[in-house]
């Protein structure tokens, strides 16, 4: 039987299917569309190559407060994760306005890192085939988002698969394997991309379960997140006869 180990589960918050189920300036992608260039299955590709970049330990999938959620992070979409443990976990992190959140509802993901000696590699339908198996054993959902709650029928919509990808691991990383190592991985599960929320404080309550080899698998997990705005680029206006320059900082107007 294949080691739990290559087997890694976590859930993340999921937010909303339709805009106007949510606080005004926050909405998420239809199932199955794209950003940036990118389509939600896509994205679910790099949260996971995000993941497997940051050495085991030190990352926000053990951490229990968001002091470590910007590891790692860069750019206008900011990776939301649960926890390995599915001990009830609060964490306290700060995105900015223009920032979007990629996350999963319940997700794994499954490689040939750590096989035992003279052990054949998983080819990608199979590590596929395996995942789909545990997603499959998804029975609960739960997501709640400034006091919005939706229903398990809205969560259970967005279910997006990636082909298989490549991963090359660092040091110290999950599977104790030297820096550099690569493998095929393939993932599977239901996710989000969550338009930018607006300038303030927000909570989110999510949570659900599976069963995998029969043994269920539960989530708590609270997100206080504070959006802060962003200061527009000085202006340099050029004062023409005068041999004058003035900066002019301008802020966009918190709602």
């Amino acid at each position: 039987m294949k080691s739990i180990r290559n087997t890694l589960l976590s859930v993340v918050p999921v937010l909303a299917l339709t805009v106007n189920l949510l606080p005004a300036q926050a909405g998420v992608l239809a199932p199955g569309s794209a950003y940036n260039g990118k389509t939600l299955g896509e994205w679910s590709a790099e949260w996971n190559k995000y993941v497997y970049s940051i050495p085991e330990f030190t990352g926000p999938l053990w951490d229990t407060t968001g002091e470590k959620a910007n590891i790692n992070q860069s750019g206008d979409v900011f990776f939301l994760v649960g926890t390995f443990t599915g001990e009830p976990v609060t964490r306290k992190i700060t995105v900015n306005e223009n920032q979007l959140l990629f996350l999963p509802l319940v997700n794994v993901w499954n490689n040939n890192f750590g096989l035992p000696p003279n052990t054949p590699p998983q080819t990608g339908e199979e590590l596929a085939n395996f995942n789909k198996q545990v997603i499959d054993g998804t029975t609960s959902l739960f997501f709640n988002l400034d006091g919005v709650a939706l229903s398990m029928d809205q969560l259970f919509q967005h279910r997006e698969t990636p082909p298989p990808f490549n991963v090359t691991l660092p040091e110290n990383n999950f599977y104790g394997a030297p820096a550099g190592s690569s493998s095929l991985v393939a993932s599977d599960g239901y996710w989000l991309m969550v338009d930018p929320l607006s300038v303030g404080k927000h909570t989110i309550s999510f949570g659900g379960s599976l069963t995998f080899f029969g043994q269920s698998f539960p989530q708590n997990n609270t997100y206080e997140i504070s959006v802060v705005s962003v200061p527009e680029p000085t202006v340099i206006v050029g004062l023409l006869g005068l041999g004058v320059c003035m900066g002019i900082s301008r802020r966009k107007q918190s709602l």
